[in-house]
């Protein structure tokens, strides 16, 4: 990956992200408490097809109030009919063992869903990450987009097996509607949503645009990390990528494993156990044809 990206190319590369941006401030599920909550619902598919409503939801980590949890969605009495209309039968936590046990998923409660744990250790945003353990120490001083991208690429093949697991999970006979969550529902979250985009054949422009929806539904996060980052002597401009979702850091996401394997569908055959029959399971479950 470069260090710097070439403002000419990511605004060719780029014509109509505000567009698709515009198009996709509907796919928020207004939940009281959260922000992120997403459904994927919609978005355009080769083969004049698009993502099932319903079917599959992105979001931040929901937990119940105490003292342990900070910086993630608190869980309210009063919004539990919202939880329970989702219907969800799978919720994914991707966040690692330690983050988990600080603020448990309380997302699969109110339908009894069944919550299956694949840990990522390697998170960006949130109190117990490797990044932010990097920025108390001071050994991180400065992070943008680029350098952003070479974390999901190498955190895409280090965790292949999980991310496999994940997705032949999401391929399991009634396994949806399904959410999957992290700390934030950024990078995690948005490294998984974008494979499972890539293997549905979702057009890569909505999977780059939805990635970078995180930042409108979530905007200015660095603020909420102010106190870390001033106690290290640490510069929040210099490190507010880490708490965004450039659309340009997906796109060169997807573009690297590309040129490694020939596309994302290939990484995924090949490191991540995802063959064609965990493919086709995933399209018949999560694609419906376009309507009228």
């Amino acid at each position: 990956m470069t260090d710097e990206l070439d403002e000419a190319h990511i605004s060719e590369t780029f014509p109509d992200l505000s567009l698709w941006q515009e198009r996709l401030r509907a796919s928020r599920v207004e939940i009281p408490g959260t922000t992120n909550t997403r459904d994927l619902g919609g978005l355009p598919v080769a083969g004049e097809g698009v993502v099932r409503p319903g079917a599959v939801l992105r979001g931040e980590a929901l937990a119940h109030p105490g003292p342990s949890v900070r910086r993630v969605a608190e869980w309210s009495d009063a919004a539990i009919e919202s939880y329970r209309a989702l219907g969800l039968r799978t919720v994914i936590d991707l966040r690692a063992a330690e983050e988990a046990a600080l603020a448990p998923s309380a997302w699969a409660e109110p339908t009894g869903a069944r919550l299956v744990a694949e840990p990522i250790d390697e998170g960006g945003e949130g109190d117990a990450t490797d990044y932010m353990r990097r920025l108390r120490v001071g050994e991180l001083r400065s992070f943008g987009p680029a350098e952003l991208a070479d974390y999901y690429v190498r955190t895409v093949r280090a965790r292949a097996p999980r991310f496999g697991r994940a997705l032949r999970v999401l391929a399991e006979p009634g396994a949806t509607p399904a959410l999957i969550h992290c700390a934030a529902g950024k990078d995690r979250t948005g490294m998984l949503v974008a494979l499972l985009l890539e293997v549905l054949g979702v057009d890569r422009d909505a999977t780059v645009a939805d990635y970078s929806m995180t930042s409108i539904f979530r905007p200015n996060r660095v603020e909420a990390y102010a106190d870390v980052l001033a106690s290290a002597g640490v510069d929040a401009s210099a490190v507010s990528a880490l708490f965004e979702s450039p659309a340009e850091t997906m796109r060169l996401m997807l573009e690297g494993l590309d040129a490694e394997h020939g596309s994302v569908r290939e990484f995924l055959r090949r490191e991540a156990g995802v063959g064609d029959d965990v493919v086709d399971r995933l399209r018949a479950a999560l694609v419906a044809p376009v309507s009228g």
